[in-house]
């Protein structure tokens, strides 16, 4: 990695100085009046090309930079504080949740937050990014069931209920597939009300892969492991 490391900085040091070589070189030569006129040209043309990457690069981190800076932050909504009209939003399950939408009129991100699966919200039209759902073990440990949404929208009227099928009860599933040799792939998948795809994670700890256990006909265990993440 190292001596990858070293070469990609030379490689950028030859190209970002190696028009010095022909350019001065071509000066000289037309000094001495014996040519040079190639040399001169092909050294200022590779400086342009040097001085043109170097600005795009520049305007690219910069755009990047305000692109950081004007990206909405996500604001919790309180909706004992909030004066405005709403309506409600009544998922699943009926447990600790949270949702992440983005309000298009407003132009902002809010965290919504429920106990019991009824959220009160402002008057508005909605993207959900993400939708969380809560729950502690036997041993009082905290796991979140995690789902992003590709495309759903929420419309949410004055005084009016609009209901997400979101959240538990989770589905366990496995898809065995044959492969070559005699061997076989599973795929794990984890889906809540409707088809969407949870990811399950103990809070503020390691995030572990879930396991399986592969049993014959008689019931003896054969195959054991855990599936991959990505």
């Amino acid at each position: 990695m190292l001596i990858v490391t070293i070469l990609a900085a030379m490689l950028a040091g030859v190209l970002g100085l190696g028009w010095l070589v022909p350019l001065i070189m071509g000066i000289v030569y037309l000094r001495r009046r014996t040519g040079g006129t190639v040399l001169t040209v092909l050294g200022g043309v590779w400086l342009l090309g040097v001085v043109a990457i170097v600005a795009l690069a520049a305007l690219t981190a910069r755009q990047v930079r305000r692109s950081f800076a004007t990206s909405p932050k996500v604001e919790q909504f309180d909706a004992t504080k909030y004066t405005g009209p709403t309506g409600t939003i009544a998922l699943t399950y009926k447990g600790r949740s949270r949702l992440e939408v983005y309000q298009h009129e407003q132009r902002k991100r809010l965290r919504l937050s429920t106990d019991d699966g009824t959220i009160k919200a402002p008057v508005a039209i909605y993207s959900v990014l993400s939708y969380e759902a809560i729950a502690k073990d036997a041993k009082r440990a905290q796991w979140v069931a995690t789902y992003r949404p590709d495309s759903l929208k929420a419309a949410v009227s004055a005084g009016a209920t609009t209901k997400l099928d979101l959240g538990p009860p989770l589905t366990a599933s496995i898809t065995v597939k044959k492969a070559p040799n005699d061997s076989v792939t599973m795929d794990f998948s984890l889906t809540g009300a409707t088809a969407g795809q949870y990811t399950i994670t103990k809070a503020h700890g390691v995030r572990v892969a879930p396991s399986f256990v592969a049993l014959d006909q008689s019931g003896r265990t054969v195959w054991r492991g855990r599936f991959e993440y990505g």
